[in-house]
């Protein structure tokens, strides 16, 4: 790929179907390589996942507060406990905060508490108790989404239910039992966690390489539309014996080594701009340019009688 001489042989004598294909082989082992590690860590890791969500589902059950009755009934949110309920993250959890917390990177705050119940506070003091829900008598408050700043409140009127198509309060009674129940239900969908992560990993393998590749090399053939184009014109200019479908051809073999200096630069750096785009255009320049000018026919003058 980096002969000229071949390149140029290859662009002329070549067909495109072949040309065609030496690129989709080429895009299928490049993205074999950008995917298989995370498909391999899907499937590698998915007993371990399957461990740790039923490990946190365990400890979150057990911080519900004995005794604590939560009732949301038309609109407004009533509990039986005299005082602010503080409930704190999972052990795990806290375990996964508290190093988020140590990184500098992390630029958003983590909040110190999971969830207060308070309800006599208001949704605007949210910030002031640190916590990442904040439930009230008539709203509930949490963060914005990743990268914004500040909360957002959803108050308990938008929380609606329906009963023979009339939409009418939610109503719900929240005790230690009911939270017993819930995590009892969710347990019995720990166990598919294994065989859903095994199963992506798999269709990682046999579905979404063969899909990037495809639509990968639809994007290149449709630029090489444009950069064929560019070439022709500039072996038309220099007088080079090039015609729009050998320099088609040639594409499909000459953007090998921008590609592959593409992706090894994806492995160590983000900033790199188009240095393999331009890389690539002026390996083609110079292939095109490297052919000797066509030779002109010899016109030979007509004797006058």
């Amino acid at each position: 790929m980096t002969d000229r001489a071949w390149l140029a042989t290859a662009g002329r004598k070549r067909p495109l179907g072949r040309c065609i294909g030496y690129l989709f082989v080429l895009l299928m082992l490049l993205s074999f390589i950008s995917i298989a590690p995370t498909a391999g860590l899907l499937m590698a890791g998915s007993n371990a996942a399957e461990r740790f969500v039923g490990k946190v589902l365990t400890e979150t059950e057990a911080l519900y507060p004995a005794g604590l009755v939560l009732t949301l009934k038309d609109n407004t949110l009533s509990t039986n406990a005299t005082k602010p309920v503080t409930i704190e993250y999972p052990p795990t959890i806290q375990a996964i905060a508290d190093e988020a917390r140590k990184d500098e990177k992390n630029k958003r705050p983590i909040p110190a508490h999971f969830v207060v119940i308070d309800v006599d506070a208001h949704v605007e003091d949210y910030m002031a108790y640190d916590t990442l829900v904040l439930l009230t008598q008539s709203a509930a408050a949490f963060p914005k989404e990743k990268n914004e700043v500040g909360f957002q409140v959803v108050p308990y009127s938008d929380m609606q239910e329906e009963h023979d198509g009339v939409q009418t309060p939610l109503t719900v009674e929240l005790t230690s039992e009911k939270v017993a129940e819930g995590f009892a239900a969710l347990r019995v969908y720990v166990p598919y966690i294994n065989a859903v992560l095994l199963c992506v990993g798999f269709l990682f393998f046999t579905l979404a390489i063969p899909l990037v590749a495809g639509a990968w090399l639809c994007w290149k053939l449709l630029t090489f539309f444009f950069i064929a184009f560019l070439l022709w014109l500039l072996a038309l200019a220099a007088s080079r014996p090039w015609t729009y479908g050998q320099l088609y051809r040639a594409c499909c073999y000459g953007v090998t080594s921008s590609v592959l200096l593409g992706k090894v630069l994806a492995f160590f750096t983000t900033g790199y701009g188009k240095a393999p785009f331009i890389l690539f255009m002026v390996w083609m320049a110079v292939t095109v340019l490297h052919q000797h000018p066509a030779k002109k026919a010899n016109v030979r003058k007509a004797k006058k009688s």
